[in-house]
């Protein structure tokens, strides 16, 4: 059965994991898959499936926050903060000032901020986004334009 918070609302979570993933551990979490957990490894048809989301969670790559600007899905990110890596927390800084994500840090992370943070951003409301994110034909209409004058 799907999961409960202590208010008693109902989850189902739809668990994608990368292919850097050990088989082992990721051979646990299958294991541990229920009615209300679903695990699979990344999928080609991801965009698709997030458009489809109630919200999302998930780290704070480059694709994933594309992606996340494309569906304008609702979104919780835990950024990967590796000795050497500045770039998902500073993507994720970025897309939660612009009101695109909420952050929890990796040593913030725990059921107590995992639930408190979904339901901050499963009540809120956001109007579309008015990014344009056709940017490479924009590009190609203004040179074709400058090369025929």
């Amino acid at each position: 059965k799907a999961s409960r918070d202590p208010a008693g609302k109902q989850y189902f979570w739809h668990m994608l994991v990368g292919h850097n993933f050990s088989e082992n551990e990721f051979n646990k979490l299958l294991d541990a898959q229920h009615q209300g957990l679903k695990v699979e490894r990344n999928r080609n048809d991801f965009i698709q499936l997030l458009s489809s989301c109630y919200l999302s969670f998930s780290q704070a790559g480059y694709n994933t926050m594309m992606d996340l600007l494309i569906t304008n899905t609702p979104a919780v990110v835990v950024p990967f903060e590796g000795v050497a890596e500045r770039a998902q927390i500073i993507r994720a800084r970025a897309f939660e000032a612009l009101g695109i994500t909420k952050i929890i840090r990796e040593r913030d992370l725990n059921s107590e901020t995992l639930l408190s943070t979904l339901e901050q951003v499963s009540k809120s409301t956001k109007d579309p986004l008015k990014i344009n994110l056709n940017g490479a034909a924009r590009l190609a209409e203004i040179i074709e334009h400058k090369l025929s004058i």
